[in-house]
Parts: C-alpha cells; sequence; structure tokens
C-alpha cells in the first residue's frame, strides 16, 4: 500500500506507505539510489471529535429530505459506509439521475447493492430500517482505475442538489457547485467534504499520483494533505471560486483513499472520461454534472 508523487514540498519524488507490516525490503533496496524521500503512515487514522449538529433532529425519519454532496450513503449489501460525491444527469435523458460515489463501496460478490441515506451524526442506535432508501448501484469500474461507482436515484424520499454539505459552520452551511474543473495546480488551496470527518481544507501536493496495493495500480490521482477518514470515500473534492465568495465553488474530484494528513482523488474529467469509453450501459456515456436545470 503505498502513494508515489512528485511532490513539489520536498522537490523529489515521495513514498508514502500505509502498511508497516508488508516488508518492502527488495524494493527499497532497488530504488535506493535515487535518494527517495519517504515516510510512513498508520492505514487506521486517530478518530476526530465532531461537533454535534443542532440544526438536525435524528429521532425522526426526514421525508423528501434534500441529499447533499458529502453526506452519508449506506451499503445494505456489506454495511459500508461512504459519502456521496455528486449528483449527476444524462445529457439526453433528464430522469433519471444518479449519484456518483468511490467504487470500493460496494460488496463485487452480492447481485444487487442497494444504498441509503444517511444524514451526518446520525444516532446508529436508531433501527436501520429508518434510513431513506436511495436507489441500487448500476455500475463500477471492475479494475477500480479510476475508483468510482454509480447509484441509480429511484427512491421517492430524496431530491437532487448541487450544493455541498458544511453544516457544521453557523455561517456557511452549503457550498453551491457552480461548474467543475481539473486541478489548476500544484500548492493550490483545496476542500473535501464527508460523512465521518466532515468538512476540511488544506493544499494539492501533487498531481498524477499513483497507489499500488499487491497487483492493482492506481494513477492520475490528486494527491493532497487533507485530514480523511474511514467513511469520507466518495466525498467531493471542491475549491473555492475567490476568496472573496465563500458560498460557491469548483468541483474537481471525489476522494477515493489515503488518511491521516494524506488524501488522495480521482478526478470527474476522468470518471466521465471512463464512462464515456467503457460504459456498457449506454445512458451512462454521456453523464454530466448536476447543476438544477440548467
Amino acid at each position: 500500500m503505498v502513494y508515489i508523487l512528485t511532490d513539489m514540498e520536498y522537490n523529489n519524488i515521495v513514498l508514502y506507505f500505509f502498511n508497516s507490516s508488508v516488508s518492502n525490503t527488495d524494493f527499497l533496496n532497488a530504488v535506493e539510489p535515487f535518494h527517495l524521500t519517504i515516510f510512513y503512515f498508520d492505514e487506521e487514522t486517530p478518530q476526530k471529535i465532531i461537533r454535534a449538529r443542532n440544526d438536525v433532529d435524528n429521532s425522526k425519519r426526514e421525508i423528501s429530505t434534500k441529499l447533499l454532496d458529502g453526506e452519508g450513503l449506506y451499503n445494505n449489501a456489506n454495511g459500508y459506509l461512504c459519502s456521496a460525491g455528486f449528483w449527476a444527469m444524462s445529457r439526453d435523458e433528464p430522469m433519471p439521475l444518479y449519484i456518483i460515489t468511490t467504487g470500493h463501496c460496494i460488496n463485487q460478490t452480492s447481485h444487487r447493492n442497494d444504498f441509503y441515506y444517511v444524514p451526518w451524526n446520525w444516532d446508529w442506535n436508531t433501527t436501520k430500517s429508518n434510513l431513506t432508501y436511495i436507489g441500487p448501484m448500476i455500475f463500477h469500474n471492475r479494475d477500480q482505475n479510476p475508483d468510482f461507482s454509480i447509484i441509480q436515484v429511484d427512491g421517492e424520499d430524496v431530491f437532487p442538489s448541487f450544493a455541498i454539505r458544511n453544516t457544521d459552520n453557523d455561517q456557511y452551511k452549503e457550498f453551491i457547485i457552480t461548474n467543475d474543473a481539473p486541478v489548476s495546480n500544484q500548492g493550490v488551496h483545496i476542500c473535501k467534504s464527508g460523512y465521518t470527518s466532515h468538512f476540511s481544507c488544506r493544499f494539492v501536493k501533487g498531481l498524477n499520483g499513483i497507489f499500488i496495493h499487491e497487483e492493482n495500480y492506481t494513477s492520475g490521482l490528486i494527491v493532497t494533505d487533507l485530514h480523511a477518514e474511514r467513511g469520507d470515500s466518495g466525498g467531493p473534492v471542491m475549491s473555492f471560486i475567490s476568496p472573496h465568495d465563500l458560498n460557491s465553488v469548483i468541483l474537481h474530484s471525489i476522494h477515493v483513499g489515503g488518511g491521516a494528513g494524506l488524501a488522495v482523488a480521482n478526478s470527474i474529467e476522468i470518471i466521465f472520461k471512463e464512462l464515456e469509453e467503457e460504459s456498457s450501459i449506454r445512458r451512462l456515456e454521456d453523464l454530466v454534472l448536476y447543476l438544477g436545470n440548467s
């Protein structure tokens, strides 16, 4: 489990290892002549204390709720919890709508993965039957390069949004997505929203990063020093349009992995390109970011 990137902070190729129990001696001996910079992280990230919301009553089910990017998605096929990345739609067919999230949130051995909406700070002592149904996963990238999946929204109790959740903040509770675009450069300010650690911002450490885990190889990653925890996977990664406009954001990608102090994302551009070239479902080939009726 190693991330590889060109990091301008160290002016070097940097390796981040996330599993200290695996022996990489042969590999490290082979690359020693290149004087790489190497860091080791624990795979398990520290628990972050999350301030409770005061504006949501979790004692009763929220009917016909607006599902914001960054909120929770519960998969009943494996009990996994991920985060909603963004809503999408077909250029030619206004319905159904879709939610894009990470691909590793699914159970590949199950013939069906159904997802349910989980708001931030959900009381898990409440029965799971109170969760609002969203719909089934209808597509996932089998080799997880890029790592994403698509949920078709069939549930009638959720309606779409083009906003990102930030309800820990009293002033800017939602960020409106105005468009999508690639990350412009290394070192730029970047933020993410996710179910577990909520909203946080840091900086881009590198572009076109690589992740290697056993036989799996993922490339084209956006590498950041954002704080992320288990359950944040799939959440939106964005930047503000302007330092003077803290209501509007540009969507760049979805969070797909990492841990404390290092987080990586797949760009929305790569996701849509993969669908256009590889999807066997015709209506998914021309998906675009959902921006309301625009």
